[in-house]
C-alpha cells in the first residue's frame, strides 16, 4: 500500500527529491505502539533505521550520488532520478525521505531552503499552520 501511495504521489514527490541525495528512514516491520526508531549506530534494539548508503541489492536503475558528511565521511547516497526509485525504496520499508537541500550536479551549494513545521510537545497542527503562514509572508519584498 506504501508502494501504490508512493507512486500515486509520483509527481510531487519527484520535486521533493529529484536529483537530491536522499537518506532512507525504514521501518522493516511497519510501524506499532511501541515501536522505535534508531537514534545512532549502537542503538540496534530499535525496529526501524536510518539509511544514508545505497542499500547492497539495489536496481540498475538506482542512481547514486556521492556526498561528504561534516564529519568528513563519505557515501554512495540514493539519488531519485524517477519514481521508481522511491517506490522501490518503499518496498523496502521506507516511510520517509530526507532529501539533502542540494541537487546531485553540486552537493556542495544548497539551492533550496525547506523548513519542517512540525508540531512540537504542547502545540497542535492548527498552530503549525499559523507559524507556516506567517514563514510566507514577504520580509520586505526579499521573497521571490
Amino acid at each position: 500500500m506504501v508502494a501504490e501511495y508512493v507512486a500515486a504521489v509520483g509527481p510531487g514527490l519527484m520535486r521533493a527529491l529529484g536529483e537530491r541525495p536522499t537518506a532512507l528512514e525504514r521501518w522493516p516491520s511497519g510501524v506499532r505502539e511501541g515501536f522505535r526508531l534508531a537514534t545512532g549506530p549502537r542503538d540496534n534494539d530499535a525496529e526501524a533505521f536510518y539509511q544514508k548508503r545505497v542499500p547492497k541489492g539495489a536496481p540498475d536503475y538506482l542512481e547514486s550520488v556521492a556526498i561528504t558528511f561534516p564529519s568528513g565521511r563519505t557515501a554512495d547516497e540514493i539519488c531519485p532520478t524517477e519514481i521508481a526509485v522511491p517506490v522501490w525504496c518503499a518496498q523496502m520499508g521506507t516511510l520517509t525521505f530526507h532529501p539533502w537541500p542540494v541537487r546531485r550536479v553540486d552537493v556542495d551549494h544548497p539551492d533550496e531552503l525547506r523548513i519542517d513545521f512540525d508540531p512540537q510537545p504542547g502545540t497542535t497542527f492548527t498552530d503549525a499552520v499559523r507559524v507556516a503562514g506567517v514563514a510566507r509572508e514577504p520580509a520586505g519584498g526579499a521573497w521571490a
